[in-house]
């Protein structure tokens, strides 16, 4: 059996998952936004995904958004924290395209946006991300891939969280 190594692409529906699902993939098709019956169920079946996902993560249901994809999750957090609460956006220069374009696109609006160099493992300068959270406003947003595309390296999360701790902006 082959070995996948791209699961932060794309990954096997769990069989669990599928067996959830197979009543909704299977049964009548309909919009959740639909006044009828069949919206209606689709509406109910959404609603308790939603309940169960803010369950499995400690958030509230009514944090839980849904999203047709990763590029569009992206966009949605990054762009939506930034029109809140203005300031300056930092990625990891290896960051997936959908991040780093999300992230560019704040610049037209007055949004200070740096790309922190990595090392050759593809890892973020520690000392590249501590200067630049020094200058960071108070209140200021950022964002690190806990995990990007397979060629980005899996980034040192402890030591960022130190980081950002020592420079004050822990939210």
């Amino acid at each position: 059996m082959p070995i996948y190594f791209d699961h932060n692409a794309t990954t096997h529906l769990d069989a669990r998952v599928l067996e959830a699902m197979m009543p909704y993939l299977s049964g009548p098709a309909a919009n959740p936004s639909s006044l009828h019956r069949y919206g209606r169920l689709a509406r109910d079946a959404i609603e308790a995904a939603r309940v169960q996902v803010a369950q499995l993560v400690g958030a509230q249901p009514r944090d839980v958004i849904w999203t047709s994809g990763g590029t569009e999750a992206n966009n949605y957090a990054i762009k939506g924290v930034m029109q809140a609460a203005r300031g300056r956006v930092l990625y990891g220069a290896t960051e997936h395209p959908a991040v780093m374009e999300a992230a560019e696109s704040l610049r037209a609006g007055g949004c200070e946006v740096e790309a922190i160099p990595v090392d050759r493992r593809g890892i973020i300068e520690a000392d590249a991300l501590a200067a630049q959270l020094a200058i960071l406003a108070e209140g200021a947003q950022t964002t690190a891939a806990i995990a990007g595309t397979p060629e980005a390296a899996v980034q040192a999360r402890a030591a960022a969280a130190t980081l950002i701790d020592a420079a004050g902006l822990r939210g």
